[in-house]
């Protein structure tokens, strides 16, 4: 499966009407949940996240052939992966989805303020976030979820995004 350039999936989320940031931080829950489900990035780029919460999305410019860019297709299985996120975060507030991921960002990221001094530096900083780190993350995630060997689950349809933000961050 091939990765996909960012902005395509920006393109898809922001074609349902999301703003530039809201799109950013679902592109970001759903490159989690595609490192553990297909073991795979689902866009390429670099993840940078602060300790105040900030996430930058960076990528290179996507090829182009004379005028036309090269798009790698939206394949069924992640169309619906970002269609199943975007659909259980449809009914949560800009603010609301803003503080799950802000709250992820400071949980993966590690930046250290040795001496008060560089407390503010370090604060404004951004830190990549390696794929590894957020894949483990997000398995962490799925593993808090899933019923343990001698319970029987519960049958309801699409079980992955109840499970988005069922444990609080500390939990796990």
């Amino acid at each position: 499966m091939p990765v996909l350039p960012l902005h395509r999936v920006r393109d898809h989320l922001t074609f349902k009407n999301y703003s530039e940031n809201r799109a950013d931080y679902l592109a970001f829950i759903a490159q989690g949940w595609h490192l553990v489900m297909f073991g795979t990035p689902l866009f390429d780029g670099i993840i940078y996240g602060g300790q105040d919460g900030r996430l930058v999305l960076h990528t290179i410019e996507t090829p182009t052939i004379g005028n036309a860019p090269i798009f790698a297709p939206l394949d069924k299985d992640r169309s619906e992966l970002l269609d199943m996120i975007a659909s259980h975060y449809q009914p949560r507030s800009d603010k609301e989805l803003a503080g799950f991921v802000v709250a992820e960002i400071k949980v993966l990221t590690n930046l250290t303020a040795a001496s008060s001094i560089d407390k503010l530096a370090s604060a404004t900083l951004l830190q990549e976030i390696p794929t590894s780190r957020l894949k483990e993350r997000f398995r962490a995630k799925l593993e808090a979820y899933l019923p343990a060997a001698d319970q029987s689950p519960e049958r309801q349809p699409n079980r992955l995004p109840d499970m988005l933000d069922s444990k609080p961050t500390s939990c796990l």
